[in-house]
């Protein structure tokens, strides 16, 4: 939900209460987004399995969250931005599990996509056009972005098969976001046993961009 909990949080906040939570993305036609440049191609046309939330403390914890979440892209589906298995600042508290199956995420490459400076091609990759099995973290507070935001607390799963067509990357992970919990051990993060484990699977589909892609705008 957008600053809205899927499932029923426990008593301390950091969990749903058992058989709640559970988010579930099934598309599998139409468009979503538009095919615009500017501010619209970062924030607009993205698809996530967990909910819109803030960036740090306690307004983090209780909005946006969902215990687990079951993305699916399939048929004919065109995505014109990303597609995240997280939420958008939001968190999910468990396992994210996103199948690209068929369909097109992100619009087709320019040239002009691969000229432009290093941070505006990282942008181009993560808000359009890419498949990531954690969140998207863009949120900030003062200035600085939130270690919790966008997190997945558990294990992330990505599976691209089929006719799947993603015109930059995929990823296990997230968008400036983590998965996994940790603590901190001598000054080195060590993960807590049974989190952070991402896993992309790709049995078909084409992923980057293609030959017909690359003409001028």
């Amino acid at each position: 939900g957008e600053m809205a909990n899927v499932g029923w949080l426990n008593n301390a906040g950091t969990a749903c209460v058992s058989n709640t939570g559970l988010a579930k993305v099934n598309i599998t036609g139409g468009q979503v987004g538009m095919e615009t440049d500017g501010a619209d191609m970062y924030t607009g046309g993205c698809v996530f399995g967990g909910g819109l939330g803030m960036a740090g403390g306690k307004t983090a914890i209780v909005f946006g969250n969902a215990d687990s979440t079951h993305v699916s892209i399939s048929d004919s589906a065109y995505i014109i931005g990303s597609v995240f298995g997280g939420g958008d600042n939001g968190h999910v508290w468990r396992n994210t599990d996103v199948r690209v199956s068929g369909g097109q995420v992100g619009k087709p490459n320019t040239v002009e996509d691969f000229l432009v400076d290093e941070h505006e091609q990282l942008a181009r990759t993560v808000y359009t056009g890419s498949v990531l099995g954690g969140g998207r973290g863009a949120g900030q507070v003062n200035g600085q972005f939130h270690d919790t935001t966008g997190r997945v607390f558990g294990n992330a799963s990505v599976v691209v098969s089929g006719n799947a067509v993603v015109r930059h990357g995929v990823y296990g992970g997230g968008g400036l976001a983590s998965v996994g919990t940790y603590t901190i051990t001598d000054g080195i993060p060590v993960f807590n046993e049974g989190t952070g484990l991402t896993k992309v699977t790709v049995s078909g589909g084409i992923i980057g961009p293609t030959k017909g892609d690359l003409t001028s705008s």
